[in-house]
């Protein structure tokens, strides 16, 4: 049997627009929903798992409750650990948290936190969920606490150029941000103060992930076609994976960090070996540019999502994804 291979048929069509960002659960022990999805017209679904009748016939998941911003969603993010607050940010300006298990409607907005339009942007948790680091025109991140959405402190980039990402390693030691003008901004979380600038491209960082494993280790999707993969502590360019046609969207790394998965403008999602550095499956499933890939299911699932409103599911069981 291949290792990965599409389930249900092919895809699933999920939005009537574009997808622009998706967020899987790292612990599926939370319960539903299972993934979120945000799309240009400012809706986001939150989707559950297939119910056992729909096993026989590979169902991949099933729509659970939809979620309004006013306009495009560009970013959504489940809480780390316990997984029960979904934050989304929109170019409506806003920041919003949501109680993404709640059964009843009244009580799934949490807080909306009112940021400028062009602020609400790059969306990240810290790894322990108490507070969310956000990005966008002005080139400083800021950092909200979740209990109450009030701004605790802002940290200011070198360039001060467009903030389009954000990341954290999971052992909460460092924080990266991306900018317009190609550059990847590192800080010690711990201090909260600016530690390196790494500057090995030119165009923009789309999406980064640090491997789970090797927390130092840094993945970048770039517009210049290529994956780059930093060595943040020593701020060293390890290696660029290179096999996309266009620009590389998003990037995802499996929970043993043995495998990488990425989507791109050329509209194919591929999946790399972390050790030899290559790319050993691809799909072209999508009929236009993949915003989003994302390994859920303990890394047994790897959904994608992009411009045509769909959701692409490969069934990666058959991997040596999962630690042992």
């Amino acid at each position: 049997m291949q290792r990965f291979r599409p389930l249900g048929s092919s895809s699933l069509e999920a939005h009537q627009r574009g997808i622009w960002c998706l967020s899987c659960k790292d612990n599926t022990s939370c319960g539903i929903p299972l993934l979120a999805t945000g799309d240009e017209e400012g809706i986001i679904k939150l989707w559950k798992p297939p119910s056992k009748e729909d096993t026989n016939r590979d169902a991949v998941v099933e729509e659970w409750r939809t979620l309004q911003h006013s306009f495009a969603v560009v970013s959504v993010k489940f809480q780390p650990t316990q997984g029960d607050i979904l934050a989304s940010s929109s170019l409506d300006g806003t920041i919003r948290l949501w109680q993404s298990t709640s059964t009843s409607e009244d009580l799934l907005l949490l807080r909306t936190i009112d940021v400028n339009i062009a602020e609400a942007w790059g969306l990240s948790f810290d790894p322990q969920g108490k507070v969310i680091v956000s990005g966008g025109h002005s080139g400083q991140v800021s950092i909200w606490d979740i209990e109450s959405g009030s701004l605790q402190k802002t940290l200011e980039t070198e360039s001060k150029k467009f903030i389009f990402t954000v990341a954290f390693s999971p052992d909460n030691k460092w924080l990266v941000c991306s900018t317009s003008d190609g550059a990847i901004h590192v800080f010690d979380w711990m201090t909260q103060s600016r530690y390196k600038t790494l500057k090995g491209q030119k165009l923009i960082v789309r999406s980064m992930c640090f491997s789970p494993v090797a927390p130092y280790l840094l993945y970048v999707a770039c517009d210049d076609k290529l994956i780059h993969i930093y060595d943040v502590e020593h701020g060293e360019l390890v290696a660029s994976l290179r096999g996309h046609q266009e620009g590389v969207n998003a990037v995802d790394v499996s929970i043993n960090g043995h495998y990488l998965a990425s989507g791109s403008v050329d509209n194919l999602v591929k999946i790399w070996d972390t050790r030899q550095r290559e790319s050993i499956y691809f799909h072209d499933l999508h009929k236009d540019q993949v915003w989003g890939v994302g390994f859920c299911v303990d890394s047994t699932r790897l959904i994608s999502v992009g411009d045509d409103g769909c959701i692409v599911c490969l069934d990666c069981s058959c991997a040596d994804l999962v630690v042992q």
